[in-house]
């Protein structure tokens, strides 16, 4: 069965954007690669669909010829001044942690009941960060 290669879209996406200015610069740049690795397939951002009888909400939902992908990302940045070629990014010191490792953990729980509800359905959850406290 055909599959989509999320860990490869992650490589070739890090070797032309190396940092983002947004969670959801993050999520449409990751959208955009996803959909130039497969043209084919149906890449649906902020998509709500029915699950088991509850209304869940994904970052992102790629439906391809024989595979199905549900993909939740988070966006944790400490406070920094970054400079790639001509563009400058300010990231955020979003702190609280805490929150942020909750959410995170939300985040999973929707993947887990999407993919429990859709056979065959594959879901990934993804924490980009530069805050070391995550590590």
């Amino acid at each position: 069965m055909p599959s989509l290669n999320l860990e490869k879209a992650l490589e070739l996406l890090a070797q032309h954007r190396p940092v983002f200015h947004s969670e959801a610069d993050f999520q449409h740049a990751l959208a955009w690669e996803l959909q130039r690795m497969d043209s084919l397939a149906r890449v649906r951002l902020e998509k709500q669909v029915a699950s088991s009888g509850y209304c869940v909400h994904l970052d992102l939902l790629i439906l391809g010829m024989g595979y199905e992908v549900a993909v939740e990302v988070k966006y944790k940045t400490g406070g920094a001044e970054i400079v790639d070629g001509d563009e400058t990014f300010s990231l955020r010191n979003h702190s609280a942690q805490d929150a942020g490792r909750y959410d995170f953990l939300k985040d999973i729980g929707r993947l887990e009941k999407y993919v429990g509800s859709h056979p065959g359905a594959i879901g990934y959850a993804i924490l980009l960060t530069n805050d070391d406290s995550y590590w």
